[in-house]
């Protein structure tokens, strides 16, 4: 089983979202360290493995106790936006592969991986990444989400794999 890593997104700081085209774009917050994304409205870390492998219960929870370049509302990005915030439940997210990029929106892990890395499914995108003016630094292999694959409770999350781009809920124990 993939053991998973976390990519946070500051959920709860307010900032204005500014839509200049139908192509998301990251820029670059608190010194390079945090990436805002102005489609999805939420900032990113730019140091992709700022968290090591863990269990899906130990990410959520780590996440949500994490206080980092000041701030301390962050969370697992969502792959249900829809299902609710920080750890909504779905049964299946939206698959960017064969999305609109308006329905990908939804999917925070794969409006990433599929919208501002401009990765196709297959593609390898773990490693070092600059997007306009933002470098992401160390994207590995898979990370959760914090969405639960539902039902609420059960055994699975959601996670997706930056070596291919596949989306797969995995046992929350791995």
């Amino acid at each position: 089983m993939i053991k998973s890593h976390l990519w946070c997104a500051l959920g709860a700081t307010v900032f204005t979202l500014v839509t200049v085209s139908a192509n998301a774009a990251l820029f670059s917050r608190l010194g390079g360290q945090a990436a805002y994304d102005d489609v999805l409205n939420i900032t990113w870390t730019t140091n992709a493995a700022l968290s090591g492998a863990d269990t899906w219960n130990n990410q959520v929870a780590w996440a949500s106790n994490l206080d980092y370049l000041g701030f301390d509302d962050w969370r697992l990005a969502s792959m249900s936006v829809a299902a609710g915030l920080p750890t909504g439940t779905t049964a299946a997210p939206i698959d960017c592969r064969t999305a609109t990029e308006l329905a990908c929106r939804d999917n925070e892990l794969g409006y990433m991986f599929y919208q501002n890395l401009g990765g196709s499914f297959g593609d390898n995108l773990q490693g070092n990444h600059t997007v306009g003016d933002v470098t992401l630094i160390s994207v590995l292999n898979g990370y959760w989400s914090g969405t639960d694959g539902g039902p609420p409770g059960g055994v699975g999350g959601w996670l997706i794999g930056f070596s291919n781009g596949s989306v797969a809920a995995n046992p929350k124990s791995n």
